[in-house]
């Protein structure tokens, strides 16, 4: 049976080297995707992504087993990287692109050849769109439109308000609408299920 994550964080503070090793298979994919698009550099994500991990190994005795494993991972991520960020305001573009991204934008883009060229094109644009949104701006629509995170829970991960929340990501995702209409997309920037939360 698979130890959930609540589980995994007691077998660590056993000393379980193998529940870390879960956590870190759990959490890989939608993790590293998180910091490489904050970072926009491979090599500083995976950096980091490890260092996620030695702290969660390392403050395993300040987790309270709640359910919210999720929510406490992203708020040390969160923290690395505004950390990282501070440090140093220059990085190695990478490519923004992601179907994740696109599909939550406009998911009326049509398949074949001929609408190839448009893709590529829509591509550069939300690469370009995101990579200028302010930092906050755009952990926003990572953890909200990629990942799929609640309002309460992007509000525990982040330390804010869930109006803070709410904010950022309205503002977030017109200035990311505004940006793709003046390149001649006009998309409809929002994430399904906003309209069934409170």
């Amino acid at each position: 049976m698979t130890l959930d994550d609540d589980a995994c964080m007691e077998a660590i503070a056993a000393g379980d080297p193998e529940a870390a090793r879960l956590l870190v298979e759990r959490y890989e994919r939608p993790l590293y995707h998180y910091l490489l698009k904050m970072l926009r550099d491979p090599h500083a994500a995976r950096d980091l992504f490890q260092e996620v991990f030695v702290v969660v190994c390392r403050r395993h005795e300040t987790y309270v087993a709640t359910g919210r494993f999720r929510s406490w991972l992203f708020a040390i991520a969160a923290n690395l990287v505004m950390r990282e960020l501070a440090r140093r305001r220059r990085s190695t573009p990478v490519d923004f692109s992601d179907p994740s991204v696109e599909e939550r934008l406009t998911p009326d883009l049509q398949e074949g050849p001929e609408h190839e060229a448009v893709r590529r094109d829509f591509h550069e644009a939300v690469n370009d769109g995101l990579e200028r949104l302010q930092e906050e701006h755009r952990s926003a629509i990572l953890l909200r439109d990629v990942l799929g995170f609640q309002y309460e829970e992007m509000a525990r991960t982040l330390d804010v308000p869930i109006g803070t929340v709410r904010s950022r990501l309205a503002r977030a995702r017109e200035s990311l609408s505004q940006f793709l209409s003046k390149r001649g997309f006009s998309p409809q920037v929002k994430a399904g299920g906003d309209s069934r939360e409170p």
